[in-house]
């Protein structure tokens, strides 16, 4: 290579060294150029954010209540009545007073179903088939078709104990004493520790007749025929029942059915003859007689001695159900029947004979007989009123 080509070759490299020299100044100074306008964009934001806090928002950008919130720290304002609540119904809300607009029909109700909706009219749209349904599972879950995925393993079921759980495995949380258990007494509780709260009359007890209940206070509505009743036989409404049998075996058709109409009209009398004066039983026997030596069971005889009259006698009041005016050879006895009942006791009776199946039979008739009874002494030892035979 020549000596001048060399030259020529060194000052090239030269002016690129240079050049890259100046390049790499530029880029140094622009780095400490942007360095020192995020710090002093960092001091900016800073400082504002100390002389004037803004609203906190969460990450979908809605204002948060602060932590310092006792109803709703760190949850939406609009969830919250004590900072914005625009979400929430009004306390004067017939309805939903306080509770999400979304989910009340006078305050947009976004979140329900439409009255026409055949299904799920007025109740929340998750739970309907036809809109959304979001809560239920699919129509092909072999567990839990079309029912609340909380309670199905297949589709989280959340409100349900693990599988391991040694007391309530696969079964609702609420009563499970593991789990939860709001549905359970405490074990602190004096009456009902550790069962349901729906029995116990400390904590809800709404399972239970309220204790000024005339038939059943304090003990189980399903067994009180004033407050649902749900275990007591549909026709008599008398004697408990074994769902999915719904008729006693009183009341049951074909062979099982006997006296259904004498339990109808005790069910009667004891609505319509309240308090301590007409207290009666039903289908009990006074022990052995001694005239007689038998045991007579009448179908209601009323408890109370009547009298005395003016020459201090007193006398009883018996009613007899009699289906079909009591035809039949197994009721050929009946004149006997009153007379050794009469004999037994001692004292003259009013016996009043009911045929429900008689024309025009009207239990409503039976009021005014039983109250004359009551009150006026028998024409003989034995006086009978017959009724619609």
């Amino acid at each position: 290579m020549s000596k001048k080509r060399k030259q020529i070759s060194l000052m090239a490299s030269f002016a690129k060294t240079k050049d890259l020299d100046e390049s790499a100044e530029k880029r140094m100074k622009a780095r400490e150029d942007r360095r020192e306008v995020k710090e002093f964009l960092s001091e900016l934001i800073s400082g504002v954010v100390l002389e004037v806090e803004g609203p906190k928002r969460d990450k979908w950008g809605h204002q948060i209540c602060p932590k310092t919130c006792p109803n709703n720290p760190g949850k939406r304002k609009s969830n919250c009545p004590l900072h914005d609540g625009s979400a929430l119904c009004p306390p004067d809300c017939p309805r939903n007073a306080g509770k999400q607009k979304t989910r009340c029909s006078l305050h947009g109700g976004s979140a329900l179903c439409p009255p026409d909706c055949p299904s799920n009219a007025g109740k929340r749209k998750v739970y309907c088939s036809i809109h959304g349904g979001s809560a239920l599972c699919p129509p092909d879950c072999p567990s839990n078709a079309g029912k609340s995925k909380v309670l199905c393993p297949l589709h989280g079921g959340s409100a349900l104990c693990p599988p391991d759980c040694p007391r309530n495995a696969g079964k609702q949380k609420v009563y499970c004493s593991i789990h939860g258990g709001s549905a359970l007494c405490p074990p602190d509780c004096p009456r009902n520790a550790g069962k349901l709260k729906v029995y116990c009359r400390i904590h809800g007890g709404s399972a239970l007749c309220p204790p000024d209940c005339p038939r059943n206070a304090g003990k189980q509505k399903s067994r009180c025929s004033l407050h649902g009743g749900s275990l007591l036989c549909r026709t008599c409404r008398i004697f408990i029942i074994n769902p999915p049998v719904y008729d006693c075996l009183t009341c049951r058709t074909g062979k099982g059915r006997i006296h259904a109409k004498e339990l109808r009209v005790v069910e009667f009398l004891r609505k319509a003859l309240p308090g301590t004066l007409f207290e009666f039983v039903h289908d009990q026997s006074e022990g052995k007689g001694e005239c007689s030596g038998k045991r007579y069971r009448p179908d209601v005889r009323f408890t109370e001695i009547c009298g005395p009259n003016e020459a201090g006698l007193h006398w009883r009041v018996i009613l007899e159900v009699d289906e079909n005016k009591h035809d039949g050879s197994s009721y050929s006895c009946d004149a006997k029947r009153m007379n050794d009942i009469c004999a037994d006791s001692g004292l003259p009776h009013h016996f009043i004979r009911y045929n429900p199946d008689g024309k025009g039979a009207n239990m409503d008739a039976l009021i005014p007989v039983i109250k004359e009874c009551f009150g006026r002494m028998p024409t003989s030892q034995v006086e009978t009123h017959y009724m619609f035979f």
